[in-house]
């Protein structure tokens, strides 16, 4: 289990986002940062860009995380949850997380 991640349908717009999406029976996720991130130095140094392209899913976790952790910004998972690997762990309702309640979703 890689860990439980937060997931909305609609996630906010100040969180660094993993949109899940499948493509040709393949996972696949796209990395959505706010302009606030963007705008940081860090992501001159990572390249971050306000949105990329659709990348094999290891990739695209592996691209949020770092940037979610690099900027401090929070990471939230949307999209198709079904895409999401069962292996990686729970995602969790996401509208529950202001109030610190885990709640796992079920795909």
């Amino acid at each position: 289990m890689l860990g439980q991640f937060w997931y909305k349908e609609a996630a906010p717009d100040d969180d660094v986002v993993l949109e899940l999406k499948w493509v040709n029976e393949e996972p696949y996720g796209k990395v959505a940062t706010p302009c606030w991130v963007a705008r940081q130095p860090i992501s001159d140094e990572l390249g971050v860009k306000h949105e990329d392209e659709f990348m094999k899913l290891p990739f695209a976790l592996s691209y949020g995380l770092l940037v979610a952790a690099a900027s401090g910004a929070r990471f939230t998972v949307s999209g198709d949850p079904t895409v999401w690997p069962k292996p990686w762990g729970n995602l969790l309702m996401g509208e529950l997380r202001d109030l610190r309640v885990p709640a796992p979703i079920s795909h």
